[in-house]
């Protein structure tokens, strides 16, 4: 189980030699917009759950499932990632089930991301634990609006009416006429009407 003390550390230059030296991640369908968006916190940090971290002396494994975008109710993708942490280099980054996966996807450029973001959070006294289900996938599930009838309590009270409402109108007016203003949006269809109106 992954939690926020336990992640490798992926520095940028760590992740930039990966994709400069890996064969899958050529330069060409890295400058994609893709892989550009893939990198970006907004999918990666919604889209990843589930992850996992083994260590085997110098060798660090990291295992996620990452939501894919196109179709959020279908089975997420198992991405993973192997690090050296005693060299500081990123072995091999790879998605196990998405279409793209032998040729470099953009699942795994968003792992590689995210790691390296959650090695740059600042620390804190709290742990984060990453074995969750992701943000993304959660898309349909939350409750989307609210009747009115919900709003109000199972009791049907009645609002109790305003005391003495007879004599609230007349007061209003005979208010009006002795400050003299009767200029009010309320006050113009009690005053008398003008000859010229007549």
């Amino acid at each position: 189980m992954a939690q926020s003390d336990n992640l490798p550390k992926i520095d940028v230059f760590m992740m930039t030699s990966f994709f400069a030296n890996h064969p899958d991640f050529t330069s060409a369908e890295m400058r994609g917009i893709k892989a550009a968006r893939s990198q970006i916190y907004s999918y990666g940090d919604s889209a990843i759950g589930y992850v996992q971290v083994n260590r085997k002396a110098n060798i660090c494994v990291v295992k996620a499932r990452i939501t894919p975008e196109h179709n959020v109710k279908q089975k997420c993708y198992s991405v993973t990632a192997v690090c050296d942490e005693a060299e500081q280099r990123i072995v091999s980054a790879e998605c196990e089930d998405c279409a793209a996966h032998s040729g470099g996807c953009k699942h795994a450029i968003a792992f590689i991301a995210w790691l390296h973001r959650r090695s740059e959070d600042l620390s804190s006294t709290s742990i984060d634990c990453y074995w969750k289900k992701s943000k993304l996938s959660t898309i349909g599930t939350t409750l989307k609006y609210i009747r009115a009838k919900e709003l109000s309590s199972s009791s049907k009270a009645k609002p109790a009416p305003f005391a003495n409402t007879r004599s609230l109108l007349p007061t209003l007016i005979n208010h009006s006429k002795s400050i003299g203003h009767m200029e009010s949006q309320l006050m113009k269809y009690y005053k008398k009407k003008s000859r010229v109106e007549k």
